[in-house]
């Protein structure tokens, strides 16, 4: 059950989608929203310039004063973007500002939360991709991924990007508290070549899966994705598509341990075409 749900108030135009979804899990599950917002602090661009040997003590003095500039104006922008919120919604919700980096405090806020709903873009889209790695990585929470498009969450219908992984595994876990709830749970798995090892551990897999999760919601059916039908992620989304899901979910997938390959080039495709929300755990 999500209880406390944690929020990134940026103060950007792009965190209207992401305010919209985590007002509609609050009213799902009856969850307090924290919005956080990270304020820059000055001391880094010290640190920052002295380590490069850049400019004189000018230099920097003018430096520290325009972040200060850039940070008030950015929390003034949060706090009214927060208060708009408040006005328009009748949501247990509140607002908390902290000074240093924002994947710090995420992190931190993070893992004493249910679940962490955020935007997929943050100015460049590998950085943002990259802030969600570390912030999921540090975590261990699941994220919720808004795309940037405004519309009306609907978690109704759910899908499930299932491999036999410990990450699809938690991601299923996690997603838990939505899969009970829905009208339609749509178990997706890539096909592997018949008569194979593969796809007799996939088949198995799959029903024991089906088997557990109808004990949650009996509205629970499997698809399986053709191989050769396109790209698998082409396919799984516009399967997505074609069912009307509101949901999808999926396991983190990299190839390494380390925070950076913690989005593996499947994921990271599906981050970036997704037009629905994905609740991804790693």
């Amino acid at each position: 059950m999500f209880k406390q749900i944690l929020v990134p108030a940026t103060g950007a135009a792009t965190d209207a989608p992401v305010f919209a979804t985590a007002l509609a899990v609050s009213r799902l599950f009856g969850a307090h929203i924290e919005f956080l917002h990270a304020r820059p602090d000055p001391m880094d661009v010290v640190v920052g310039v002295a380590s490069a040997d850049m400019a004189g003590g000018m230099a920097t003095a003018g430096l520290i004063d325009a972040v200060e500039e850039m940070g008030a104006e950015g929390e003034a922008r949060a706090r009214a973007a927060f208060a708009q919120f408040q006005a328009g919604n009748e949501a247990d919700a509140e607002l908390t500002v902290r000074v240093g980096e924002e994947a710090f405090w995420l992190s931190e806020h993070g893992r004493t939360s249910d679940l962490l709903v955020t935007g997929r873009r943050r100015g460049g889209e590998e950085a943002a991709l990259g802030l969600l790695q570390e912030v999921l990585f540090a975590t261990g929470r699941p994220l919720l991924l808004v795309p940037d498009a405004e519309g009306d969450a609907r978690f109704g219908k759910i899908a499930i990007a299932w491999k036999d992984t410990p990450e699809a595994a938690r991601a299923v876990a996690a997603a838990m508290p939505f899969i009970a709830r829905a009208t339609e749970v749509l178990v997706l798995s890539v096909e592997e070549e018949a008569g194979s090892p593969a796809a007799a551990t996939s088949e198995d897999s799959c029903q024991r899966l089906l088997a557990t999760l109808r004990r949650h919601n009996p509205y629970v059916a499997l698809r399986r994705i053709p191989q050769g039908g396109g790209k698998p992620v082409d396919v799984l989304l516009a399967t997505c598509d074609e069912v009307q899901a509101g949901l999808l979910v999926m396991g983190g997938y990299g190839h390494s341990r380390t925070r950076e390959m913690v989005f593996g080039g499947f994921t990271q495709q599906v981050l970036r075409g997704a037009g629905l929300p994905v609740l991804i755990a790693h």
